[in-house]
């Protein structure tokens, strides 16, 4: 059995996918499986998989043998679902190489999965790895099976990412999106926090946002800087905004056992909601360093302003219900009055976005009830009367 099941989820991002593998391939802690599960992508990634990671041996890594080949000889496991078709700044060089087609270097659909291993590599000396190996530590000789799950429907990201759980036969459980990147020492180190703390139930990383090229990107790209907490209780912390970046995180699989999977009806707030769930029950543990890298390109699903405002009064909603066990909690009771007056804050603004300003100005009262000296409250209950599309240019 594996320590770690490393749960990466694609979706029509090719062009980013073989850097993504790879960083999980150099990874200086070598006793994970990788569970691939694609929800659907139409840009070629399917076929890229099946040709790549089939029957593929190298650098220590063994690949899914194809439907009908001797998977036993293999030694490896094999779903039969999923049919072929279904469904850095500018004066400082990034960590992170990509491989620009523009520029001459190979498509991901012509590279190998021997191109992308750390170690044995295929290809010319003269080819920089894009994730820079800089532990020291050597690789394991034990071979972590790849497992290539297809879902025949789309599930979206929480559908895809149960399925993921149910395959996972890791002690911990990673989450790595296509487009997103590990440095090498991300699973050793969130391993030794864990190891430290027993308390703790995840671990995430501090980390970049990365553009399409791997190129890092300063300031915040998307409205907020690179996530970050303390190690302990981040209970508080998460009610202002979703602290833990998905790609970031490794989960004990005690966690998953006792709370259940990620919230299907989100679209993408669902890792959000199951990091609150977690850490009403465990400590949260942070790495300081750079491990993990968001890339950030016009496809991600944080720019569909829409579909996330329906999951933030949703998740916005929720968080209400759990007023009472925040309570009972015994926080210093000006800390609990804020967090609470800015979720009823947070609620009136995306219900205000999503048509409902008389809900909007409900929320917007308790939240002045609960915090009376919170003027931005005031100007946000008068903006409710506005038009709709005036409320939304403010935001």
């Amino acid at each position: 059995m594996p320590k770690v099941s490393v749960l990466l989820t694609c979706y029509n991002h090719l062009a980013y996918l073989p850097a993504c593998l790879e960083g999980v391939l150099a990874q200086t802690f070598q006793d994970f499986e990788i569970i691939i599960l694609d929800d659907g992508s139409s840009d070629g990634t399917r076929e890229w998989l099946k040709e790549r990671v089939k029957g593929w041996k190298g650098g220590g890594v063994e690949g899914l043998v194809p439907r009908g080949a001797d998977s036993q000889s293999a030694g490896l496991g094999h779903s039969d679902e999923g049919t072929e078709g279904q469904g850095n700044s500018p004066d400082r060089p990034s960590p992170i190489a990509h491989r620009d087609p523009a520029a001459g270097d190979p498509s991901p659909g012509s590279l190998s999965l021997t191109d992308l291993s750390p170690s044995g590599r295929g290809d010319a000396e003269d080819r920089p790895s894009p994730i820079a190996h800089r532990g020291t530590s050597p690789f394991a000789p034990r071979p972590s099976p790849i497992k290539l799950i297809f879902n025949e429907t789309n599930l979206g990201t929480y559908g895809t990412l149960n399925r993921g759980l149910k395959e996972a036969t890791g002690e911990y459980i990673a989450v790595l999106n296509d487009d997103d990147l590990w440095a090498p020492e991300k699973l050793e180190r969130q391993l030794a926090l864990f190891e430290a703390h027993p308390e703790v139930g995840l671990v995430h990383t501090d980390g970049w946002f990365i553009d399409g090229k791997g190129e890092r990107m300063e300031g915040s790209p998307l409205g907020f800087s690179f996530p970050r907490t303390q190690t302990g209780d981040v209970l508080l912390a998460l009610l202002y905004a979703n602290k833990i970046i998905a790609s970031a995180a490794l989960v004990r699989r005690e966690c998953f056992e006792k709370l259940g999977g990620f919230n299907e009806a989100y679209f993408g707030s669902g890792d959000w909601e199951m990091w609150l769930r977690v850490a009403e029950q465990w400590q949260v543990g942070y790495v300081d360093e750079p491990l993990t890298f968001y890339r950030v390109h016009g496809a991600n699903a944080s720019h569909k302003l829409e579909r996330i405002w329906k999951d933030d009064e949703m998740l916005r909603e929720w968080i209400r219900t759990r007023y009472p066990l925040l309570e009972a909690r015994g926080y210093p009771s000006a800390e609990l009055v804020a967090a609470k007056a800015h979720n009823e804050a947070c609620l009136g603004t995306v219900k205000t976005l999503n048509g409902d300003p008389a809900g909007g100005r409900a929320a917007f009262a308790r939240s002045i009830k609960l915090a009376p000296g919170r003027w931005k409250s005031y100007l946000r209950w008068a903006a409710t009367f506005l038009p709709r599309g005036a409320f939304r240019k403010l935001n």
